[in-house]
């Protein structure tokens, strides 16, 4: 429970998509605390996980505001600033001895400070603003001279990137969408208030109620869209006044400015604008081209304290008037003002404050409307590469080409196509910029539905082979240019699109040793080289068990194919068709995983997570039938061998612990839902092994064998783990590598474990293929020949 996190956690990082309730959140929190503080105990202002004689003061702060605060004062004096700006917000409440109230709760520690809209401070500083990092900063001063308050900060997923979060090291916990037993609480509940409040009927409600959760229900994009508050309470009242849905995020929005823009009223026994502003035949699409511009001006503008244009009464009137005088209405000026009081006391669409100036009723609509404007300009593909870096214009840049996604198909063919170009105005582009365009290529393709453009006439064939060039060269690039979130992103996305690193069918296999003997050794399956290897820990490891001594030498005398990353669910998945898998357990296989069904771990190229000795040798098995190669699961020494080399590496890529070449805590990411399972195969490239190999620890334990001529070669571990008859004594399985919750202890190379062959928890493999004397012949010979043709 969210409550519960802020409660548990001094200083908290609350991660939401748009529309995902944070805001709200803070809100309800602070109300409740409120009237708890007031013993106004009841039902309503209950907080789940909430301890009762936990009494604070809540107050919020929008993050916006500070940042136009720290702006126009001296920012080295960050403690004045926050309490002037924590006394105004308090000040709106008319409450008695309010300095000396604060002052005693922030010595305290009582305070709960809920600062609301990170993502809506710029990240660069602009005139009258200070920067994001600039703000947060601030923050950290804050608590550090009252370090017993507690605080709470909201941030859309994307905005947090790793450098604001490292800054931060505060914990972070994500909202996660709803599930459809709170999408049924909900929509039950919003009706029955309708019925409250004598809108409708409670007959009414029961059968909006029932068609609205049957056509969610039934349609998996309704489903998806309902797992967002914000989509689910206007598809509600979309419902509601239109008796339809569209199956589409923009298309829902269109829906809901049409009933802002006229309907509303009009279903209500009122006006329509149309009706209001003297022009009976005008639709709401008459309205929309200065009301996009409008928005396109207060979204660049963000003069608001959560992120929403702040527009001036003079301004709209004035973009009305011309409008009206444009389309040779006879009296625009009247016209203009009948159309603005419209919007501020119908239809809700503007809300105005004391000072004159508007805001849109939801930085939604705002965003839907600036996206409109920028993809129906004639600019639209230079406003599109302009604002593509600036995360606050992502959500417009997908809603504006949902709308137009129709009518000008071409037009978003040629938005794929300067983002997957490598050259930008006849230069090259930066390789982080490349490399983000591609992420944001992908995106959208996948938001629009390849298969849904591809009926557009979008040359999406085409798209998609670039795209999948980009994106496996921005995972192999072993600078690693992108933040670690953005290259797991990156393999989510080519999974989408068929991720080529990995052989999937028989003839795929074949290809994929045929290239290793032939000795290229940039294909699936890496060399490991004969000689004499170092495997175990020293006795003076202090991290080390009794279980990896004694450290000792081993000889091989031909060299080895091993896996560049550990079996995929497509891989696996590819085995289950053709009748492998498991049958009639307790934990049935389902769609590529078998991790308990669970979709986080069910990407195509995520590893098989919760393999089994068994299950994997039989896997191995079919393999090595269908290619009519010798495949099987490493043994021990092998695994140890190609994770180390024969320089005896601590850790796969070296000596010295780098977080940047692992993946450690996959929770502090803030992936987005649906990501936050095991990642993506070979996203760690500067991890690599010295043979080349990816992921030998970091994203799941790997299960290896041991047959009985191994322990007699070399008998070199305890028999705690391995047992006369060749198998591991107590029937356990040796497990090798580590799994990203692992500690950086557990990543060494050298750690053993042991678990029953049947354990499944996360556990994956991958598979190797030892080489005979005419192979390796073969390959010296292959390679000798292409040298020579050199």
């Amino acid at each position: 429970m969210v409550t519960e996190a802020v409660q548990k956690y001094q200083h908290l990082v609350l991660l939401g998509d748009p529309g995902s309730g944070k805001s709200t959140f803070l809100r309800h929190l602070a109300w409740s605390l409120a009237q708890r503080g007031l013993d106004q105990l009841s039902d309503v202002s209950k907080l789940h996980g909430w301890d009762d004689m936990h009494c604070v003061l809540p107050i919020i702060l929008p993050l916006r505001t500070l940042s136009g605060r720290l702006a126009q004062k001296d920012i080295s004096n960050t403690e004045t600033v926050i309490i002037t700006a924590l006394r105004d917000e308090l000040q709106r409440y008319d409450i008695a001895q309010m300095n000396d109230l604060l002052s005693e709760a922030l010595h305290q520690g009582t305070v709960l400070l809920l600062c609301d809209g990170l993502d809506e401070v710029p990240l660069d500083a602009v005139p009258g603003v200070v920067s994001r990092l600039s703000v947060l900063q601030a923050l950290q001063d804050f608590v550090q001279i009252y370090d017993k308050i507690t605080i709470a900060v909201t941030c859309r997923i994307r905005a947090l990137d790793d450098n604001l979060r490292t800054l931060l090291g505060w914990h972070v916990e994500t909202i996660v969408p709803f599930t459809l037993g709170q999408v049924r609480h909900f929509i039950s509940a919003w009706y029955d208030e309708l019925a409250a409040s004598g809108q409708i009927n409670q007959e009414q409600a029961s059968r909006l109620q029932q068609h609205l959760m049957n056509a969610i229900v039934g349609n998996q994009k309704l489903q998806d869209l309902s797992r967002t508050p914000l989509l689910l309470t206007m598809m509600a009242l979309v419902l509601y006044n239109k008796n339809e849905l569209p199956r589409d995020r923009p298309q829902l929005y269109e829906r809901i400015l049409e009933l802002l823009l006229g309907q509303w009223d009009k279903v209500r026994d009122g006006q329509s604008l149309s009706e209001a502003i003297g022009q009976s035949d005008w639709g709401s699409e008459r309205i929309r081209p200065v009301l996009d511009k409008l928005s396109y001006e207060a979204h660049a503008a963000v003069s608001s304290a959560d992120g929403r244009g702040r527009l001036t009464r003079s301004a709209i009137r004035d973009a009305l008037i011309d409008f009206f005088e444009t389309a040779r209405l006879p009296d625009a000026w009247e016209a203009a003002r009948r159309c603005l009081d419209y919007f501020e006391q119908r239809s809700g669409l503007l809300l105005a404050d004391e000072n004159d100036t508007y805001v849109f009723a939801h930085l939604t609509l705002q965003e839907h409307c600036a996206g409109r404007h920028m993809l129906l300009h004639r600019d639209a593909v230079r406003l599109v590469m302009q604002y593509r870096t600036d995360d606050r214009w992502r959500e417009p840049i997908f809603l504006g080409i949902g709308v137009i996604q129709q009518t000008k198909p071409e037009l978003i063919d040629c938005i794929f196509t300067d983002l997957i170009d490598r050259d930008e105005g006849n230069r090259p582009k930066l390789d982080d910029c490349r490399q983000r365009d591609l992420i944001l290529a992908a995106e959208i393709g996948k938001d629009r539905d390849w298969n849904y453009l591809r009926t557009q006439q979008v040359n999406v064939d085409r798209l998609q082979r670039d795209l999948k060039q980009g994106l496996v060269q921005l995972l192999q690039d072993k600078r690693q240019l992108l933040t670690a979130s953005e290259r797991i992103r990156a393999g989510f996305l080519l999974g989408d699109l068929g991720d080529p690193r990995f052989p999937v069918t028989i003839e795929e296999w074949q290809k994929a040793v045929e290239q290793a003997l032939r000795g290229d050794t940039n294909g699936y399956f890496c060399w490991v080289e004969p000689g004499t290897y170092t495997i175990g820990s020293a006795d003076d490891d202090p991290n080390a068990s009794d279980a990896e001594k004694p450290q000792h030498t081993i000889n091989f005398d031909l060299p080895y194919l091993i896996a560049r990353y550990p079996i995929t669910n497509a891989q696996w998945l590819e085995w289950v068709k053709a009748g492998g898998g498991e049958k009639n357990e307790e934990y049935k296989f389902t769609n590529g995983s078998a991790f308990y069904g669970v979709p986080d771990f069910m990407h195509p190229n995520q590893p098989y997570c919760g393999a089994k000795s068994y299950t994997s040798e039989a896997f191995c098995s079919w393999l090595s039938k269908q290619t009519g190669y010798m495949i099987h699961l490493p043994n021990e020494h092998e695994w140890e061998m190609a994770a180390r080399g024969r320089e005896a590496r601590l850790y796969p890529w070296g000596d010295i612990w780098q977080e940047e070449c692992v993946l450690q805590d996959r929770g502090s990411l803030g992936l987005p839902k649906g990501q936050n399972g095991n990642i993506p195969v070979g996203c760690y490239p500067a991890g690599s092994a010295p043979c080349g190999a990816l992921d030998m620890v970091g994203n799941v334990f790997e299960v290896t064998i041991t047959d009985e001529s191994i322990v007699n070669k070399f008998n070199s571990f305890p028999t705690f783990y391995m047992g006369i008859d060749g198998k591991s004594s107590n029937n356990l399985s040796v497990i090798r590598g580590a799994w990203a919750g692992s500690t950086k202890s557990d990543f060494r190379c050298s750690i053993r474990y042991a678990e029953p062959p049947g354990y499944h928890s996360t556990c994956g493999f991958r598979v190797a293929l030892l080489l005979d004397n005419s192979s390796v012949s073969t390959s010296l010979e292959s390679t000798k020949n292409e040298d020579t043709s050199d």
